[in-house]
């Protein structure tokens, strides 16, 4: 749940999200998603759309949460509101205003997400250029451009050209890196490369996993993101 609050307030900063999106009756006449966290069922008609919106397991409910926010009282819901809203004392008040996502590079949301966790977690997010050091080593431009001439992914019948597992991905600031690697090099082949090769060139190469589910629907998110920022029209 978590992670959902922080996805969708990216995807508001970002203007992704219409800004009348929580505005319908439905949902109470609410002005953004974090107004809904004051208003379970409306709350839950909200993610419901969301994940019809944005058709995959970005915005996933489990059946548990499910069954939370449709027999909690509003009132069970009001220490997540206030937390959100930074109507809280203590270290994490005014949370949300300290972030701002609309002109941050999506690999932030690691660092943010950790901050989030407020140091309960026995997650740790690899510094920016620690990742850099890494895929120097893992990724030398040549290599990850020749694999790419051999493996086309404009090609439909192509295969993997270059394949990464980050195998502990957290919210995916390796893939992520990986990915904008993997664009470096493919556009030095296709200057102007349609979505549907680019969702081939991510689906052909990038995995991850990771113990925590929510850290995978980050990883998700973020990719998800980085690959539509390629197309911002």
């Amino acid at each position: 749940f978590r992670s959902i609050t922080l996805m969708v307030r990216f995807l508001e900063d970002r203007k992704i999200l219409p800004t009348d999106y929580f505005k319908d009756q439905e949902y109470l006449g609410t002005k953004d998603f974090t107004s809904l966290l004051r208003h379970p069922r409306a709350l839950l008609r909200a993610i419901s759309r969301l994940e019809d919106d944005f058709n995959g397991d970005v915005f996933h409910i489990d059946p548990i949460l499910r069954d939370i926010l449709s027999t909690v009282d509003d009132s069970e819901l009001t220490a997540i509101a206030n937390f959100a809203a930074g109507n809280m004392e203590g270290q994490q008040q005014f949370f949300w205003q300290r972030y701002s996502f609309r002109y941050l590079p999506v690999e932030v949301i690691s660092y943010v997400y950790e901050d989030f966790l407020g140091g309960k977690s026995q997650a740790y997010f690899t510094p920016h250029h620690l990742v850099d050091l890494l895929l120097d080593e893992a990724m030398p431009e040549k290599d990850v451009f020749a694999a790419l001439e051999s493996h086309d992914p404009r090609h439909i019948s192509s295969s993997a050209a270059y394949t990464i597992l980050d195998p502990a991905c957290g919210s995916g600031v390796f893939l992520v890196g990986a990915w904008r690697r993997l664009v470096g090099a493919f556009c030095l082949l296709a200057k102007t490369p349609t979505p549907q090769a680019l969702k081939k060139l991510m689906t052909d190469n990038l995995f991850g996993v990771d113990i925590e589910k929510e850290s995978v629907e980050l990883t998700i998110f973020s990719l998800c993101v980085a690959l539509c920022s390629e197309f911002p029209q």
